[in-house]
């Protein structure tokens, strides 16, 4: 199960890297005068900034989807762990009971 975790973590923190990147990167949202009808220009950089916009959304997805990988395995962890501790070991219930 650490394994699943590592692989979330690694998940989560290249996602995040990449949003961070286009974040920085992402060019300015177009500036339009109300007054002036849009031009084929502006409307082709219009698309541009929502693609780029919706794909660091995309990859915001994922790196949440990396993290609930995390949570998951923790959680299995903890279960795992206390059904282990907390239930008596067969052997010890019939060494208990005697003969």
């Amino acid at each position: 199960m650490a394994k699943q975790r590592h692989t979330g973590l690694v998940i989560f923190g290249a996602c995040s890297l990449i949003a961070a990147r286009m974040a920085f990167f992402e060019p300015k949202p177009p500036e339009t005068a109300s007054s002036e009808p849009p031009s084929e220009a502006s409307e082709k950089d219009s698309i541009t900034f929502t693609l780029i916009r919706d794909a660091r959304y995309y990859v915001y997805g994922i790196g949440v989807i990396g993290l609930l990988m995390v949570v998951e395995d923790f959680f299995n962890g903890e279960h795992r762990n206390k059904e282990e501790s907390g239930a008596p070991k067969r052997e010890d219930k019939d060494k208990s009971t005697g003969p």
